[in-house]
C-alpha cells in the first residue's frame, strides 16, 4: 500500500469511529443539553460531516491505490482538513463553549468544497492508464 493510502486510511478510520462515538454521546449522554440549547441540528450536522468525511478518504485512499501516479491524495487530504476543522470546531463549542471557534467552521466547509472540485478535476484530466 501507498503511504498516501495509508494516511487517509487513517484519517478515515479516526473520522468515521469519531462520528459514531460522538453520534452515540449526542443520542445518549448529552441529548438533553443539546436539546435544551437548541444545537441538536448542529451537533447531528457535525456527526455528519465527520462520516461523509471518513467514507470520502476510504474512496480517495483506494482511488490513489488503484491510480498511484494520479494526485487524489491531494483532495483526500483537503477532506480530511476539512472534516476536522468544520466538525472539530462544532464540537470544541458545544463542548467547552468556546464561541470564538466557530469563526475557523466555515474554513473546513470551504477546504471541502475545494476537495470536491479539485476531485472532480484530477477525474477529469487524469492522463494516468494505471
Amino acid at each position: 500500500m501507498n503511504n498516501h493510502s495509508r494516511i487517509l486510511l487513517i484519517f478515515s478510520g479516526i473520522l468515521g469511529a469519531g462520528s459514531v462515538a460522538m453520534g452515540a454521546v449526542g443520542a445518549h449522554a448529552i441529548y438533553q443539553t443539546l436539546l435544551a440549547k437548541h444545537l441538536v441540528e448542529t451537533y447531528g450536522k457535525a456527526v455528519d460531516y465527520a462520516m461523509y468525511g471518513a467514507l470520502a478518504l476510504l474512496g480517495v485512499a483506494v482511488l490513489q491505490q488503484l491510480l498511484p501516479k494520479a494526485r487524489f491524495f491531494l483532495s483526500g487530504y483537503l477532506i480530511a482538513f476539512g472534516s476536522f476543522c468544520f466538525s472539530g470546531t462544532i464540537f470544541i463549542y458545544i463542548f467547552w463553549g468556546v464561541k470564538d471557534i466557530t469563526m475557523f467552521t466555515p474554513w473546513g466547509g470551504t477546504s471541502l468544497i475545494i476537495a470536491w472540485v479539485l476531485l472532480a478535476l484530477l477525474a477529469i484530466f487524469n492522463k494516468s492508464s494505471q
